[in-house]
């Protein structure tokens, strides 16, 4: 059976690294079963002992004397095959630790995700019958609260993009992200932002969103930083308007190349170390054009044929 296209495991990779990195918060988001303060958390391993692909995440749970596996699934879209290969990992997962496994498919994308998944997915082998009934979650009508409320964790801040957010949540997003001083750490947040963003929201949309975040960068960081060092440094007093917008386009091309050397090592880490003519790309503008480019592509070939299509001759 065909499966929907799946963006090269880019947003699996990012739900995985969320529950690696903040596995209590992101229990407390979306396990079946409520998770306490002093419950004790077991990574299980992805790669399982059978010809499958690798689940997205587990977790043992100790708590107040019972044991459970939290097992999680994410996808854009969702096929028979992948429906298929969640049950047959939760069954692996059952066997190999003898403990009930509680499965939630996180389901990322409205457009790309079916109205009624199947409350059910069976499985018939000779005598056998295997039945799992998953909680299906769909993440652009959660709320992002449970997920932030231990303080808004950094690593955390992207998945309010993709969640139903108030306008109060998304302004703290972006506050939270523009306060991280690491700039490279502060790029890697901005793309898996807008990469988040284009699961909820029409290409329109994602435009306005990504200028919003761009906005916020251009004021609160390029003036702080690279506008203000220069001209207090060279002691610049007059043209100071000229000097601004000239510097403001700079910092603009120099904040979008860190932001698509992120996305590429996001998406397809090859192709990141093959795009050092970026450099010799200063129009803003154009790269804001690649970057829009490479959140688009759904595979390899589009990435390529996209940084293809802008590389200076």
């Amino acid at each position: 059976m065909a499966r929907y296209p799946r963006r090269m495991g880019l947003f699996d990779l990012s739900f995985k690294s969320l529950l690696d990195r903040l596995p209590y918060p992101t229990l407390a988001a979306f396990a079946a079963r409520p998770i306490l303060a002093d419950a004790t958390l077991e990574p299980v391993p992805r790669e399982l002992s059978v010809p499958l692909k690798a689940v997205d995440g587990a977790m043992i749970v100790t708590q107040k004397g019972e044991q459970w596996i939290e097992h999680f699934e994410s996808e854009v879209g969702l096929s028979g095959d992948d429906l298929w290969q969640i049950r047959r990992r939760a069954q692996v997962l059952e066997f190999k630790y003898d403990l009930p496994v509680h499965t939630t498919e996180i389901l990322m994308a409205r457009r790309r995700s079916p109205l009624q998944p199947p409350p059910s997915i069976g499985g018939r082998r000779g005598t056998l019958t295997v039945i799992l009934e998953p909680r299906y979650v769909r993440l652009w009508e959660e709320p992002p609260d449970r997920l932030l409320a231990d303080g808004a964790p950094v690593d955390a801040l992207p998945w309010v993009a993709a969640m139903r957010a108030t306008p109060e949540q998304e302004e703290a997003m972006i506050r939270g992200i523009l306060a991280v001083r690491d700039e490279e750490l502060r790029s890697k947040l901005t793309a898996e932002v807008v990469a988040l963003a284009a699961l909820k929201y029409d290409k329109e949309k994602v435009a306005e969103y990504r200028q919003r975040i761009r906005m916020a960068t251009t004021k609160d960081i390029l003036m702080a930083s690279f506008v203000g060092e220069e001209l207090v440094e060279h002691g610049v007093q007059q043209g100071i308007e000229k000097g601004i917008e000239k510097g403001l386009d700079q910092g603009r091309a120099a904040a979008t190349r860190r932001h698509i050397r992120q996305l590429l090592q996001w998406r397809n880490a090859g192709l990141s170390a093959q795009v050092d003519w970026l450099q010799e790309v200063t129009d803003p503008d154009k790269l804001d054009n690649l970057f829009d480019a490479l959140l688009a592509a759904r595979d390899e070939s589009q990435l390529t044929a996209a940084l293809k299509a802008f590389r200076p001759e």
